[in-house]
């Protein structure tokens, strides 16, 4: 306007301008960061509390997809008491993220409330490896297997439930069940014995152990299994005196598997007060009934001579198929039971054939009592002498390798030593004969009058 001074205005200088770009500089970062740590708050929130967990430390890493529709709809169902829908729906959950143990676990719980027994052991071998203590699908597989009476898989599950938690105290009770349900009285007590040490206060416990002892006292057959020894008796005093014995029988058993490489599942011992046989022996080895009788007698006072060697005959039989000649039988079992049994007595003969020896031990086998063994008919002692003598001299010179060759010989049918000599030892008969006359004489061939003899048998 006319008459009035213009107005100017002061420009800013140059450090004014710098400061207000670094403040909406720091203004941009600083909204960015925040939007940043709110995405990852709500990102880590949604993967779930056990996502989060598998993250520490120490634990597997599980990574799991946001919930899913499927998931949510399965909630609701299942609130509602829609079974069967939340199971639909859970299953299609599973299929959009097959790493979701805990959904998985979910439904293998639903389809054992449902019976659905083999559906639920399918899904749980895929996801077993991931049991933990807090979650433990092994338990889960042997209630499964235990449902469907799958005995043995139900205890071999509940076994590695109990390695992951020794303290599953449902795992003792479910074992104990299933040993009531064989009749293994003596194991279910055992396992009950267990729960009640962790747990003295444990009803459920209390009240089957009760239940076991009761039917201890009336069971007039009562079964004692350990590892694959199944032993049954009348009188249930008995279980000190086979807790006793039992080492005795694993000490044989080993020792007899070691030297043939055989293995037998499980060898059946009956306990009786008498054995029903031509001189009552002290145990003997029954193979109608394809088990080893044995005296309470016997038994009490922990007789494993006689056990062994009967023992060692149930072996034989078995592994031959009742192929193997009598002496062969008898040497071989008495050098299980009896390996000094030539200490005390010399050899008096080498006269009696293998044919002969055969024929003189029945299989009565009246010599079983071997206190008694002296007041046998000499014949009869004179056939066992030389039984052992044979074998003895066969092991000693060829060894159990080679034993076990000639064994395998009269597993695939009835034959004759003499061929089976030339085969396995490669050595004609007569030159074996030879070779054991030295052996005998060396060993233990004397006459009363002190001097050795020079007979020598002739084995068929």
């Amino acid at each position: 306007m006319p008459g009035s001074s213009p107005k100017f205005t002061t420009p800013r200088d140059n450090t004014d301008i710098q400061h207000d770009m670094g403040t909406r500089s720091r203004l941009r970062r600083s909204t960015w960061l925040i939007l940043v740590g709110l995405v990852f708050m709500v990102a880590f929130a949604a993967l779930g509390r056990d996502s989060r967990a598998a993250l520490s430390p120490g634990k597997p890493l599980v990574f799991r997809r946001p919930s899913s529709w499927q998931l949510t709809e399965a909630k609701l169902h299942w609130r509602a008491g829609r079974v069967e829908e939340a199971e639909t729906m859970l299953e299609q959950a599973l299929h959009e993220d097959p790493t979701d143990v805990a959904l998985a676990t979910w439904l293998i719980d639903i389809r054992l409330q449902r019976e659905r027994y083999k559906e639920a052991i399918t899904l749980l071998k895929e996801y077993a490896h991931f049991s933990t203590k807090k979650r433990n699908l092994y338990f889960r597989l042997g209630v499964a297997h235990a449902k469907l009476k799958s005995y043995k898989n139900a205890l071999g599950y509940y076994q590695r439930a109990l390695e992951l938690d020794p303290y599953l105290k449902r795992a003792y009770v479910d074992v104990a069940k299933i040993r009531i349900q064989q009749r293994f009285l003596y194991d279910a007590k055992s396992t009950l014995k267990r729960l009640l040490q962790i747990d003295p206060d444990n009803q459920d416990g209390r009240d089957h152990l009760e239940m076991v002892e009761r039917l201890i006292q009336s069971d007039k057959y009562n079964v004692w299994r350990r590892e694959n020894v199944l032993i049954h008796f009348h009188d249930h005093k008995l279980v000190s005196a086979i807790e006793q014995f039992y080492p005795l029988i694993q000490a044989h058993r080993v020792n007899l598997e070691d030297k043939l490489k055989y293995s037998i599942p499980l060898i059946h011992i009956k306990v009786v007060d008498k054995i029903e046989r031509h001189f009552n022996p002290p145990t003997f080895y029954d193979d109608l009934e394809d088990a080893i009788m044995i005296t309470r007698k016997t038994l009490e006072n922990g007789d494993h001579v006689a056990f062994s060697h009967e023992l060692a005959w149930y072996y034989l039989t078995r592994m031959t198929r009742k192929n193997l000649p009598l002496w062969l039988h008898e040497g071989l079992c008495l050098m299980e039971s009896r390996p000094a049994f030539l200490d005390a007595k010399p050899l008096r003969t080498t006269r009696v054939k293998w044919s002969d020896l055969d024929h003189s031990m029945t299989m009565e086998k009246r010599f079983l009592e071997f206190d008694q063994i002296s007041k046998l008919d000499p014949s009869i002692e004179e056939s066992l002498r030389g039984a052992y003598t044979i074998v003895r001299f066969l092991l000693e010179s060829y060894g159990w390798d080679t034993m076990r060759l000639i064994l395998a010989e009269y597993r695939g049918g009835k034959t004759r030593f003499e061929p089976t000599c030339e085969k396995i030892l490669h050595i004609d008969f007569e030159s074996l004969v030879a070779k054991y006359t030295t052996y005998a004489i060396s060993n233990y061939f004397f006459h009363s009058t002190g001097e050795i003899s020079s007979s020598a048998p002739a084995w068929r």
